[in-house]
């Protein structure tokens, strides 16, 4: 049954246009990733993450780019490629992140994230990438066994805020080679 899902699913580059889609489609898969997180932080880490003008400052920036999936459509995950400075467990050469990576519940086991993470990797080798980095929250069991899956290893931690209760992640590596 996901095989069949999937078939229909499309994996296009976030554009401009795509801030209000984003946007809604963040704040609603990092809810549903996160049901138990306290009120207080879950706003303030929604507003500086998802609000349409970070949104669309993110959507123009050189720096940062959108990998959307949906499914006849309709947005069913999305990922973000990002250049941003990596914590100093980070050593590979010429470090790029995979700033996020989110799949609606519903399609989870159906290689949306896979098909999301071979668009980023591609697009992190064309950039000129040796090295992908990410941070996980380490109790998120589902998402640091796909990236085991994908050929991430654990390098050491990093604090990742979270509205204001500092939390650490886990930060994991890839290395793309030369």
């Amino acid at each position: 049954a996901g095989g069949e899902r999937f078939a229909a699913v499309r994996i296009r580059r976030g554009q401009p246009r795509d801030t209000e889609l984003l946007a809604e489609l963040g704040e609603r898969l990092f809810r549903e990733a996160f049901p138990d997180s306290r009120a207080a932080d879950l706003a303030l880490h929604l507003g500086r993450t998802f609000s349409p003008v970070v949104q669309c400052r993110e959507l123009e920036s050189p720096a940062h780019t959108y990998f959307i999936a949906e499914d006849d459509g309709v947005p069913i995950g999305y990922a973000l490629l990002r250049r941003h400075p990596p914590p100093s467990c980070v050593t590979g050469p010429d470090p790029i992140e995979l700033g996020r990576l989110y799949v609606d519940q519903r399609w989870h086991g159906a290689g949306v994230a896979a098909a999301l993470t071979t668009a980023l990797l591609d697009e992190a080798r064309a950039q000129g990438a040796r090295t992908v980095w990410l941070g996980v929250w380490p109790w998120n069991r589902r998402a640091v066994r796909f990236y085991e899956r994908s050929g991430f290893r654990e390098v050491g931690t990093h604090i990742f805020w979270f509205g204001s209760d500092p939390h650490t992640d886990q930060v994991m590596v890839l290395d793309l080679g030369a």
